[in-house]
């Protein structure tokens, strides 16, 4: 005896031995489930069988798709939501208003930090006191109106300059280069070692750049830390000064990010001592650049430090 399909559109007939097979691995009119598993609502999807080429094709949130920017391959919904959001080779336009350049996600910081002509700078005199702003592209014109303005600024700067060497200050400047490689290789940064003043403390400051201590894996952590000299017996101990290091923000001068590192009578003001700092420096998330507060700290793959050491000596005659 033969019969039909119970699907009323299939025109399938056969007996009924073979029906149960028929309607199980056959009949194009049979629901089953996506393959891939995707869901609508929290439910399993179920498609005709004759549906479900075109299905896994164009139209499965969970078939393999790749990314047409980078070529990183996932779901198709993870691809083009979560991924496509952070894609660094997807074209996006420059985070000023004004410009009207397009280019990889990836380079947007780097552009808007160091040639974005519509970046809010500060007048590369804003170190020796010029406190005017304006765009990039009109740097130029500021620098040629305040010629004069910028002459005086720099004669008070060396004056101040002079003075503070008088005090017993020194600044040092520290550039921590490919960043993104000793973050990832957890490497503690260590320069040259350098010395408060001729014949004077020897010191060296260390940079975790993927953190340390309360701040492995989230922060940048700086310390400070004294060296062995061999004419030890003519300093006087326990070192007491204080080691500043600053985070210099790459936009401007100001919005530096900065630690006083107090070296009193404890264990760290002596030879042999610890590194003495701060392992909460500053969160890797705050390195990049942040449009409200006008700070880019790292470009270029690269951070600056500037570290001035002040010397607390009660009886400065005797150096």
């Amino acid at each position: 005896m033969r019969v039909r399909c119970d699907k009323h559109v299939c025109q399938w007939t056969g007996t009924i031995a073979t029906l149960e097979y028929h309607v199980k691995n056959t009949c194009r009119y049979t629901l089953i489930c996506c393959p891939n598993k995707c869901t609508y609502n929290e439910v399993s999807v179920s498609i005709m069988r004759k549906d479900l080429e075109d299905h896994l094709k164009s139209k499965c949130p969970n078939r393999s798709h790749k990314c047409g920017y980078c070529g990183v391959e996932g779901t198709y919904v993870s691809t083009t939501t979560e991924h496509d959001q952070k894609c660094s080779k997807k074209p996006i336009p420059c985070l000023n208003k004004d410009c009207t350049l397009t280019m990889e996600r990836g380079r947007v910081q780097d552009h808007v930090a160091s040639e974005c002509e519509y970046t809010i700078v500060s007048c590369k005199y804003s170190n020796i006191g010029c406190t005017e702003k304006m765009k990039r592209k009109d740097m130029k014109n500021h620098e040629d109106d305040k010629v004069h303005l910028h002459l005086s600024l720099e004669k008070i700067n060396e004056l101040s300059i002079d003075l503070e060497e008088l005090k017993g200050k020194k600044a040092i400047f520290v550039n921590v280069c490919s960043f993104g490689e000793k973050k990832e290789k957890n490497v503690r940064f260590k320069p040259e070692p350098f010395f408060t003043v001729p014949n004077g403390y020897k010191m060296t400051i260390m940079v975790c750049c993927n953190g340390n201590g309360d701040g492995a894996g989230t922060h940048v952590s700086v310390f400070a830390q004294l060296l062995d000299v061999p004419y030890k017996e003519q300093l006087k101990w326990p070192f007491k000064g204080t080691v500043t290091l600053d985070l210099l923000n790459q936009l401007q001068d100001a919005g530096h990010k900065g630690v006083n590192i107090v070296f009193i009578d404890n264990e760290y003001a002596r030879i042999g001592g610890s590194a003495w700092g701060l392992p909460t420096f500053i969160p890797h998330s705050k390195l990049s650049y942040n449009a409200a507060a006008n700070t880019c700290y790292l470009v270029d793959d690269t951070l600056h430090f500037k570290v001035t050491v002040q010397e607390h000596n009660d009886r400065p005659w005797l150096r």
